[in-house]
């Protein structure tokens, strides 16, 4: 009897340890382990300058820009995509008849929403930051036409001139980043968390084209210095991807007195951005037209163009290792809203509804201006 009591003992001392193994592999596994893939499609658009209908400054109808259109292939983005997040660069709010008629008439002294910005609301997007062009009706009209945005509007490089150039007491004019919360639908169906840090650029060029708003007023900053006070910061506060959303060219504008550090070109170098969705330039890039341009190393970029003629894309293939996420790889493409038959731009979407109803209005209000301040 004594010998069978220490055959148990000796088992059960045998096993323990093999279950602590197993329960502690099983619990390694499961906060190790790489997660299910994961797709994130990105989306931009970019120097909209008010062309939200498919219509020129004379009123007549065209196929090749207006936001009307563009609406119709986020939308479609959104249907085919479980992981989706939008965003523009800038140059929203001058640039066309339209525009001009907004700030002329002033709607949002009688408490309207500025009709890009109620387009915008209706789109969802995530976030977007500031163009130059923003400003060529005076800070005060800004401030009036941003005000009802549901989404977050960032800008890093400008700060409220203070007249000293010490730098560490600077004070941004607008919110500088922000780290979006959003939750992922992996390849097995499996809801995952992620911190998405978004911060914005702007060309330092904006200062010397609006000098008269800029002057005692605001500042510019370089573009990389900016980005390399901000961006360990948005790695402190948990970031787990960074998204740049700025308004500069390629290389950096002629006219700037400091060329260094304020272009893409430098941006890109810039450690942990790991998405560049740029404008000003009016191009596009990738070049070719609905193609997608893979990569296997960040940072990974797109330009969409001008007037909503066309929609950026960048999707990343994500996996989740315990508590970071890895970029395995990802692409880059935009589609236009047009195509070119026997020398003839033709529709590619159509326009979608709701915005179309939308915008109907103001635009009608539109040419009604235009008969009155025509007599």
């Amino acid at each position: 009897m004594m010998k069978s009591h220490m055959r148990k003992i000796t088992v059960v001392f045998f096993i323990l340890p093999i279950i602590g193994w197993l329960f502690g592999l099983s619990l390694f596994t499961s906060v190790y382990a790489s997660s299910a893939p994961v797709k994130l499609r990105i989306l931009q658009t970019t120097d909209m300058h008010g062309h939200l209908m498919d219509e020129n400054d004379e009123g007549e109808s065209v196929s090749d820009f207006g936001l009307v259109r563009t609406a119709t292939l986020i939308k479609n983005e959104r249907n085919e995509n479980k992981n989706v997040l939008l965003f523009d660069t800038g140059d929203i709010l001058e640039g066309n008849a339209f525009a001009d008629y907004i700030f002329q008439t002033r709607l949002m002294h009688l408490g309207q929403t500025h009709p890009v910005i109620n387009v915008m609301n209706i789109l969802r997007y995530d976030a977007m930051t500031l163009g130059n062009h923003e400003f060529n009706y005076g800070i005060g009209f800004l401030t009036e036409s941003l005000r009802d945005a549901t989404f977050p509007i960032i800008s890093s490089n400008i700060y409220n001139e203070d007249m000293t150039k010490n730098i560490f007491d600077d004070v941004s004019y607008m919110n500088p980043y922000v780290i979006l919360d959003r939750t992922l639908v992996d390849a097995n169906g499996d809801e995952r968390a992620i911190k998405i840090g978004v911060i914005g650029f702007l060309t330092p060029i904006v200062a010397d084209w609006n000098s008269n708003y800029f002057k005692q007023k605001l500042k510019m900053r370089t573009i990389t210095e900016t980005a390399n006070q901000y961006i360990p910061q948005m790695k402190a506060k948990g970031a787990d991807i960074i998204i740049a959303l700025a308004h500069v060219g390629v290389n950096a504008d002629k006219g700037l007195s400091a060329h260094e550090g304020n272009s893409v070109n430098e941006l890109k170098s810039i450690e942990n951005i790991d998405v560049i969705l740029f404008g000003h330039s009016h191009n596009i890039f990738p070049e070719k037209p609905n193609e997608w341009f893979q990569s296997q190393t960040t940072p990974f970029i797109v330009q969409a163009g001008h007037w909503g003629n066309h929609l950026g894309r960048i999707e990343l293939e994500l996996t989740q290792n315990g508590n970071k996420w890895i970029i395995e790889g990802g692409a880059t493409s935009v589609i236009p809203i047009y195509k070119q038959v026997k020398g003839k731009k033709v529709p590619n979407v159509s326009k979608d509804k709701q915005v179309e109803a939308l915008i109907k209005r103001p635009y009608k209000e539109l040419k009604s201006f235009r008969k009155w301040h025509a007599h």
